[in-house]
């Protein structure tokens, strides 16, 4: 009974053909709408670069009509909710998103990007993790979070964040200009603990700075003048000493490390210190004055009385100078 004549075996061919072709259309229907939905979603792209959005827009739910997988519609259609003020709708549109592709890396970007936006920085960092998690070598995603992190006020995390991404794309300027802002926010904190006078916190930001970012003058400067309150002298002389090798030019490194020169007694490296302040910005009034100083103690008189009248030229309120003008005066017997 399991024999099957000629006739049956024909028609079974038959029925088989049939299916084949019938496959074949709806393969062929298949390719052909997804290929519809190509051609839209960059259709809609030119629209949205000249700023036709609503056009775009309708780009973007057609594709999504004929698309297999809507995904990247979807996503194109949040970026154009987002520009328009939506944030739900193009949160709902990144999500539907990541529901047809549940590792879409790039629809959890947008949705740290867009929760970013809306001063939501913490919720911002989980979606870029998220994003890291599918695509660890994602650059932008990196920088994001970085400056998620930032916001969040932990500056070291984001430090790390910028450089990973920077370590990715060398060439990433979002990476380098939100790093150089972070270090920036650093530094005006060290600043202003120094200027508090709380020394050796100020001392340990700068060198988280200069960690990050050895050639900051500044940051070598301003180390410079923590250590030097904090007594480690030659630690600051070595401090000021990379600040201008780094920038030659810097006049209040030169007058700094002067002034610690004078304080270790070392008189002629302090006067050649604010000689090439003086160099560079001739109107510095204090360094006039401390330059008289050392000609003074020198028994320059001359010299001294000439820095005297300039501090008094550059500065005629500065009380200080004229009482040394005066004493120079005594030593020359002109009084």
């Amino acid at each position: 009974n399991s024999t099957l004549r000629t006739g049956e075996i024909s028609l079974s061919k038959i029925i088989l053909e049939r299916w084949k072709g019938c496959l074949m259309v709806l393969f062929d229907r298949l390719r052909s709408t997804g290929q519809d939905a190509t051609r839209l979603i960059e259709e809609a792209h030119v629209l949205e670069a000249d700023g036709k959005l609503d056009e775009a827009m309708q780009c973007y739910l057609d594709a999504i009509q004929l698309a297999p997988n809507p995904a990247r519609a979807h996503l194109n259609r949040g970026n154009i909710l987002l520009l328009q003020g939506d944030l739900n709708g193009a949160l709902d549109a990144f999500r539907t998103a990541i529901q047809y592709k549940p590792d879409y890396a790039g629809a959890y970007y947008n949705i740290g990007n867009a929760l970013l936006g809306n001063k939501q920085p913490g919720e911002a960092a989980e979606s870029y993790r998220r994003a890291l998690e599918i695509q660890p070598d994602y650059a932008e995603v990196h920088c994001s979070l970085g400056v998620a992190l930032k916001e969040l006020g932990e500056l070291d995390p984001g430090i790390e964040s910028f450089q990973r991404a920077l370590e990715i794309k060398p060439d990433l300027a979002e990476a380098h200009t939100n790093l150089g802002n972070v270090l920036q926010d650093l530094y005006n904190r060290g600043t202003a603990l120094l200027n508090k006078g709380t020394f050796g916190d100020a001392a340990a930001i700068f060198r988280r700075v200069l960690g990050v970012n050895p050639d900051f003058a500044e940051a070598h400067n301003n180390l410079a003048i923590a250590l030097q309150e904090l007594g480690q002298y030659e630690n600051a002389v070595a401090s000021y000493r990379q600040a201008l090798k780094i920038k030659p030019d810097y006049a209040e490194a030169h007058f700094n490390l002067g002034n610690t020169l004078r304080g270790l007694r070392q008189f002629e490296g302090a006067a050649a210190c604010y000689r090439r302040a003086l160099e560079i910005e001739p109107n510095m009034p204090e360094v006039q004055n401390n330059l008289g100083n050392i000609y003074k103690s020198n028994r320059q008189f001359a010299e001294a009385e000439g820095c005297y009248c300039r501090v008094r030229f550059f500065r005629p309120d500065f009380a200080e100078g004229y009482c040394n003008l005066g004493l120079g005066l005594q030593g020359r017997n002109k009084l």
